[in-house]
């Protein structure tokens, strides 16, 4: 049986769904426990515990960055060596240099493209707790809302 293009882009994008599932189901065990933490008060500490959920999710953030930025540097320092390794001129000075150093920088780039994956999935779903709590922020009725005189 054979399978088209089609077939493939549908099952990628299936593959790209189910990597995301395990962090939402964290994300909300996080919340509902928040929640539970904070049952029986003023919904005003539910928000804050939710909030907090968010902000301790956000502690991450400079991690997933340098992880995420290791990813170019690499590529980056592959084309490097692509270009500036002169293969004679290495092998004339220890031989089987050339071959080392090339596989070497393709081994980095080989991680850099994974943690730049990886990295890719948890950016995109940090910020899902914060629209709820912003928008909060922004209503009239907010003690946080920038109110400016209208001419």
């Amino acid at each position: 049986m054979s399978n088209g293009h089609a077939t493939n882009i549908i099952q990628g994008f299936a593959v790209g769904y189910e990597s995301t599932v395990a962090n939402i189901v964290v994300i909300a065990i996080a919340i509902f426990l928040s929640v539970l933490t904070y049952a029986g008060t003023p919904p005003l500490f539910i928000a804050y515990g939710v909030a907090m959920t968010g902000i301790g999710m956000l502690t991450l953030t400079g991690n997933t960055i340098s992880m995420d930025v290791f990813g170019p540097v690499a590529d980056n320092a592959n084309g490097i060596g692509e270009m500036g390794y002169d293969r004679e001129e290495m092998e004339k000075a220890q031989p089987g240099s050339y071959k080392r150093a090339r596989q070497i920088l393709a081994d980095l780039d080989a991680v850099g493209n994974t943690t730049k994956a990886e990295t890719k999935e948890l950016q995109s779903d940090r910020p899902s707790l914060l629209p709820s709590h912003s928008s909060r922020a922004s209503s009239p009725l907010s003690p946080l809302a920038v109110r400016t005189k209208s001419t």
